[in-house]
């Protein structure tokens, strides 16, 4: 069956609109035209179920499958601009490209229209620069158009480029959008808002350790002459001790511009043991506490990421400061398909003991 086509304005708001006829006798020929020719088989449903007459449609550019009817696009820039919302809708950017082309060639066309066509399949390849430039260049010529603005937050949104996302969202619901769409669209804003949020966890955990301090309790001669021992000593027995277990982290991503932010995180974790070791003078208390917190730059788009965040760790053991340590993580990834990421990590660190570590331990670089 042969429709006329309706004028997609917003995915859920659609707009019939009948095409003006520039001479009635012009219309009256294309429709004789049209009853003699494509328009008999197109109405013939046995013909519908065939796969040569799927491959017709996809071919030419002067129809459209939707929904499994097929629909007639003439040659008014209101037809094409409906087609080509409805294609760009089903995803179907080979029918974008033929009927792109066609509206292309109107003197009445809109260039915002051919870019956002344009946006839109460069975004389903993958090219997100090509993408972005594209949207760049339609936001440039219909600063104001919403269904332009919506795909633009939601293509910002997919390539973290978050301030403009929010940005451009927030203009959608300044315009006269309908109201069903307003949720949606304050939905993908509280999305948004969630990434600008704290983020961590926080782990208790309650334990029992039967050998706190490693030991075994033996007797071991150290000197020992013509079969007899002249001095031993006594390894520590085994301690044991219930404890508290912990762990704490925390981040921060503040966007800025594009795909940079600032990104904050600590790192808080250790064991908290109840009984003391009285016979150990070396380490009476096998309790450890590490705490680190690191900030710097973070670059993140729709398929990598990249971060810089010099950090300080400060470690507690012991009932005194253990080591102080300054470092900064390198850490980069990338996204080559949706089984198969790559991943790099690199860092370094200075380490200097305090307190009674000093006896035991030396500062190093690492």
């Amino acid at each position: 069956m042969k429709h006329r086509l309706c004028l997609l304005f917003l995915p859920l708001c659609t707009v019939c609109l009948a095409a003006p006829s520039d001479d009635a006798a012009d219309e009256r020929r294309r429709l004789l035209d049209e009853s003699s020719r494509q328009t008999q088989q197109y109405r013939e449903s046995d013909w519908l179920d065939t796969e040569q007459a799927r491959e017709k449609v996809e071919e030419n550019n002067g129809y459209i499958s939707i929904d499994g009817e097929i629909y007639q696009v003439g040659d008014t820039a209101e037809e094409l601009e409906s087609a080509i919302y409805h294609a760009l809708n089903a995803r179907q950017w080979h029918k974008v490209r033929q009927f792109a082309a066609r509206y292309a060639k109107l003197p009445q066309h809109k260039p915002a229209l051919i870019h956002l066509a344009d946006a839109l399949q460069k975004r389903a390849e993958g090219d997100s620069r090509a993408a972005e430039n594209s949207f760049q260049t339609a936001l440039e010529a219909e600063p104001d158009n919403p269904r332009l603005l919506l795909e633009a937050g939601r293509f910002y949104a997919e390539d973290n480029q978050n301030k403009e996302s929010v940005a451009a969202f927030e203009k959608v619901l300044k315009t006269d959008i309908p109201a069903e769409t307003h949720p949606i669209v304050e939905n993908y804003l509280s999305e948004l808002g969630k990434r600008r949020r704290w983020h961590g966890q926080i782990s208790l955990g309650y334990g029992y350790n039967s050998n706190v301090n490693q030991g075994n309790g033996i007797n071991q001669c150290v000197w020992e002459i013509a079969d007899m021992c002249l001095m031993e000593r006594t390894l520590p027995a085994p301690t044991d001790s219930t404890f508290l277990s912990y762990s704490a982290t925390t981040e921060k991503t503040v966007p800025l511009k594009g795909h940079h932010g600032v990104q904050v995180r600590s790192v808080l974790y250790g064991n908290r043991y109840t009984e003391k070791d009285k016979d150990s003078a070396a380490m009476p208390d096998y309790s450890y506490h590490n705490s680190s917190l690191y900030a710097g730059y973070a670059y993140a788009d729709a398929r990598s990421s990249f971060s810089l965040l010099p950090y300080f760790e400060y470690d507690f053991r012991n009932r005194h400061t253990h080591y102080r340590a300054w470092g900064a993580d390198v850490d980069w990834s990338r996204t080559l398909s949706p089984r198969w990421r790559i991943n790099s990590h690199a860092g370094a660190k200075k380490t200097g003991y305090g307190g009674q570590s000093k006896d035991y331990f030396a500062d190093y670089k690492q």
